[in-house]
């Protein structure tokens, strides 16, 4: 009599309260012991010992880790011995945004985890990051609110103080933890530089939540020479961080 249709009404409200539904339940079990796939991209062979120690540390024993090498002379012998174990070959011209494309799309586990070929990992990384996904709506985790080691300085700053355990628009790259699901829906841009925030603005225009966790746990790297893909200077870097101790002072950021 109204003008309606009631069943196209109904089934509507129903569809909205069940996609409110599932948002507002983690999308992981309670139980679940889910594989990780740890993906790095990396062009500096220097780096290969330090990235081969982040993954083994990790205690997780359900991983794989995922190597994209990103350059023309890359020797990958320590990993080749290892178990659970890809190694991706890509052009040196080629982006990181298509380098992690490739990685990602080679990952099989249902938690994909970025490791970043510099940074510091605990040693709880991944376990924490599979418990988050069991407790919070949300399918990109990763930090907001993180510590850096800046090496020309000798110091450990605290960045962008209070966005940590909550709804969040941006993450570190090296930081980003996503499942499956995102994968299959959302690309990063072929770029290499500003990937990371790209990405997750595709996954919020997805309907993915994005989750900030606390800041504990990863440790940005910002060494002398280091050759940074985001090539600011120190000052700008640090301009607005805390410092919160001098050295690298494990104690603060794991």
């Amino acid at each position: 009599m109204w003008g309606y249709d009631m069943p196209a009404v109904k089934h509507e409200l129903l569809h909205r309260f069940r996609r409110r539904k599932r948002r507002n339940s983690p999308p992981l079990a309670a139980a679940a012991q889910p594989q990780v796939s740890v993906v790095c991209v990396s062009n500096r062979p220097a780096q290969l010992e330090h990235i081969i120690h982040m993954f083994n540390i990790q205690d997780w024993p359900n991983k794989n880790l995922v190597l994209v090498v990103n350059a023309e002379c890359y020797p990958t012998e320590p990993v080749d011995a290892l178990d659970a174990v890809t190694v991706i070959r890509t052009a040196q011209e080629e982006s990181l945004g298509s380098c992690l494309n490739r990685g990602f799309a080679a990952a099989t586990g249902e938690v994909i985890v970025r490791f970043d070929d510099d940074d510091w990992y605990a040693p709880n990384y991944v376990a924490s990051a599979v418990e988050t996904f069991k407790t919070v709506d949300a399918q990109v985790i990763g930090k907001c609110e993180y510590f850096a080691y800046i090496e020309s300085r000798d110091h450990v700053v605290r960045r962008f103080s209070g966005r940590a355990e909550r709804h969040v628009g941006r993450v570190a790259g090296g930081s980003l933890v996503v499942l499956a699901e995102a994968v299959a829906r959302v690309r990063f841009p072929d770029c290499s530089i500003g990937e990371d925030v790209e990405y997750v603005r595709r996954c919020e225009r997805e309907g993915l939540r994005v989750w900030a966790t606390a800041p504990q746990g990863f440790l940005q790297m910002r060494s002398v020479g280091g050759g940074h893909t985001w090539g600011i200077g120190d000052a700008e870097f640090a301009a607005g961080s805390t410092v919160v101790d001098k050295g690298r002072a494990g104690e603060l950021w794991q």
